[in-house]
């Protein structure tokens, strides 16, 4: 039995639809509740559904043999994932694990194109999706590239937070921790955590519950613009000159507290303090 209209009524995909294709498809699918670390597929297995997110928060991620993982995507309620199945491929290319409890719909991939089929803007819709989850890859690869740890910290706090949140409030976000932030920027924990440490000091992010509430995303712009390529390369820890990606410019490490310093003086007139301190695990 498919779950309650209100539920699909938040899938993005399914924007436009009638009350009565809606229930159709609600009647297609499977219910799954799934907890926090579950995995809801891997990478090369089959792909045979494709997955609606009802509520929670799930990560694609793409993972090495050593261990090591690269965080794709963060989605939250209303997204679509597992489109491999539905775009001529046999098999997952990536894993999908729940970042919190959610709640999930699935569909068969026969199922899918039977809808598809009737309403025909689902294809264009879907093609939408792809092209701007491919958009934030290419980004993410760029920036892997060409940008040091602290760049790419900066960046995924202006755009990706900024995008899940209302204006600069993350209280409705997922709490991502310091490791899964450096899964999604390419680095290690401890060198998102030297860099959140004078993020904080300055001003720039604010705490509550070790889980990040607001940030100064001016503050954040302005360290961008007067340090385009390499605006808080940290000097204070070994972590994050192994980590940091060598800058296209040259800058070298010493750019960190003096720029720190610039936007917290701009801010509030007292210079930051300097500190690698770990603000969350």
């Amino acid at each position: 039995m498919g779950q309650t209209l209100v539920d699909f009524t938040r899938v993005r995909l399914f924007s436009g639809l009638t009350r009565a294709s809606l229930q159709e498809i609600a009647h297609m699918t499977r219910i799954s509740t799934v907890k926090k670390g579950q995995l809801i597929y891997q990478a090369d297995e089959q792909a045979t559904r494709l997955h609606f997110l009802l509520d929670g928060w799930v990560k694609v991620l793409s993972a090495h043999a050593d261990g090591r993982e690269l965080t794709l995507h963060i989605l939250g309620p209303g997204e679509v994932f597992g489109e491999d199945c539905v775009l001529g491929g046999d098999l997952y290319g990536t894993t999908v694990e729940a970042l919190e409890d959610s709640l999930i719909a699935m569909i068969s991939k026969v199922d899918f194109v039977r809808v598809q089929d009737r309403h025909v803007h689902l294809a264009t819709a879907l093609a939408k999706l792809i092209n701007h989850r491919l958009r934030r890859t290419y980004e993410q690869v760029a920036d892997l590239v060409f940008h040091a740890v602290p760049d790419r910290l900066t960046h995924l706090l202006l755009t990706y937070y900024k995008a899940l949140g209302a204006a600069d409030d993350f209280s409705g976000c997922v709490k991502l921790t310091h490791q899964e932030m450096a899964n999604l920027i390419g680095c290690s924990r401890e060198a998102v955590s030297t860099a959140m440490g004078n993020f904080r000091n300055a001003g720039l992010v604010h705490y509550l519950h070790r889980a990040i509430t607001r940030v100064d995303a001016e503050g954040l712009s302005r360290l961008l613009r007067e340090s385009p390529h390499s605006p808080l390369l940290a000097s204070e820890g070994p972590a994050m000159r192994r980590s940091a990606r060598p800058s296209i410019h040259g800058l070298h490490t010493g750019a960190s507290s003096r720029a720190v310093s610039r936007v917290a003086s701009g801010r509030s007139g007292v210079p930051a303090r300097s500190s690698s301190s770990i603000t969350a695990a």
